[in-house]
């Protein structure tokens, strides 16, 4: 069914790591200003602080496999029980980004790939966390989010990092059968959409009857991650191959003509709102849609997807800097993010055009850099009717410095950066590939 490609999903180019020279040491000086300040009081309280704990001890793992012989894993540890200790507080969301799934992702992730003598142990302390989740899926049909951010795709971001375990391949089996039954197969493909009442109240009145969202956070090429990776490890063949492709025909009938700024649009709901031209980001544009594509297309082993994701990243590419709307330095919708994807795409192609992007957004990232304001030098964008009360000192994953670090991180040292998994940029493989350090 699938085209087979000749490359391997964790192919990388010689020239690790991507940064050098002066760049190099300025990317490590802000690295460690944002993980000084990590350890100062701030405001956040509530879930916000559960997932900035969560957030935080990420990063101190990563930091501890780039840099050990440090304190690092004994951060690791006092931040991840302080976000696991709020989580078990208090209501949480059941979503990857934001809510204690996020939590439970992060603290399988730590301590079964980063940190296994300092963390892991025999119990195993998501087990309840998992059951919970095996019976929210078992509801006859899903009412709520399908998306990465909050929805289903991000629940099965969770099982697939829990796998093998058979109560993770249940609640990815799960996963799948909703995501399937919530799809809708028309004359371009199958195809996700976004009811009106999920719709944030601030857009709502633009999409009065809903919308088929085209970013990897809230939309339909989440779905595509989702269900390739799915793929890979035998989930449902006989329904998600022949779903999956007709998923990947829906999403790439929605590109616009070469004139265009954007490849895709925010929505493809009509001629209006698809003509409009997307910001250039991970959340919603052509890098974001282009790294999920071509992680998909190793999943499964497609060329002409990979093809296609190479070409629209190639156009991200070509794209003039100042039509991006790059908001701040994060990774959702700053330029981390694109920093960060283009050098995944790079690591995965070796394509030349790739790396010299991501240096340069890397350049552009450091050049943000205001030392005294918000966390590590680094503010963060909020647009005011969804965040009125905008918080200076966030530290998160998605939006905020960790993030920020976990990418320059990256880009001086040649630590696979598998936290992206959260971002659907890459995916744990059927026959893990850690490099085992």
């Amino acid at each position: 069914m699938m085209a087979h490609s000749a490359r391997s999903s964790q192919e990388a180019p010689r020239g690790w790591p991507l940064l050098s020279g002066s760049l190099a040491d300025q990317a490590a000086e802000t690295v460690r200003a944002i993980t000084t300040e990590l350890h100062k009081p701030f405001t956040h309280k509530g879930a916000r602080m559960a997932e900035r704990l969560a957030s935080q001890a990420l990063l101190h793992g990563y930091l501890a496999r780039v840099w050990p012989g440090g304190e690092d894993p004994e951060h690791a540890s006092r931040f991840l029980d302080g976000a696991l200790e709020e989580a078990g507080r208090q209501w949480m969301r059941p979503a990857l980004h934001g809510g204690f799934v996020q939590v439970a992702w992060v603290t399988h992730h730590l301590g079964a790939h980063l940190l296994p003598d300092a963390l892991g142990t025999e119990d195993d302390p998501l087990e309840d966390v998992e059951a919970a989740l095996e019976a929210a899926l078992g509801v006859e049909s899903w009412g709520q989010h399908y998306d990465l951010i909050a929805g289903l795709v991000g629940l099965g971001v969770f099982a697939l990092e829990r796998l093998p375990g058979a109560r993770a391949r249940r609640c990815l089996e799960r996963v799948v059968h909703h995501l399937l039954a919530m799809s809708e197969l028309g004359p371009q493909g199958r195809a996700w959409r976004t009811p009106a009442e999920l719709i944030p109240t601030s857009t709502r009145k633009k999409q009065q009857d809903g919308g088929y969202n085209l970013g990897v956070a809230h939309g339909n090429p989440g779905v595509v991650g989702l269900l390739a990776a799915a793929w890979a490890h035998g989930i449902d063949r006989a329904r998600v191959g022949p779903a999956l492709e007709e998923a990947v025909r829906w999403l790439l009938a929605q590109r616009q003509p070469a004139s265009s700024l954007s490849a895709f649009a925010y929505y493809a709901d009509d001629e209006v709102r698809r003509s409009q031209v997307s910001r250039g980001a991970w959340c919603y544009g052509d890098p974001g849609v282009a790294a999920t594509l071509l992680m998909a297309a190793r999943a499964v082993g497609n060329a002409e997807w990979e093809q296609v994701a190479v070409e629209t990243g190639l156009r991200a590419v070509r794209r003039p800097e100042e039509t991006r709307d790059v908001m701040d330095g994060g990774l959702c919708h700053g330029e981390a993010g694109l920093a960060h994807l283009f050098h995944r795409m790079y690591r995965m192609t070796g394509e030349e055009a790739f790396g010299r992007e991501a240096r340069e957004c890397f350049a552009r990232l450091l050049a943000r850099r205001v030392p005294g304001e918000g966390v590590g030098g680094y503010s963060v964008w909020f647009p005011r009717e969804v965040y009125p009360d905008r918080v200076e000192d966030n530290a998160s994953f998605l939006t905020g410095s960790v993030g920020i670090a976990l990418a320059l991180l990256a880009a001086i040292s040649d630590e696979e950066p598998a936290w992206d998994r959260m971002l659907l940029a890459s995916f744990r493989p059927p026959l893990e590939s850690w490099h085992g350090r």
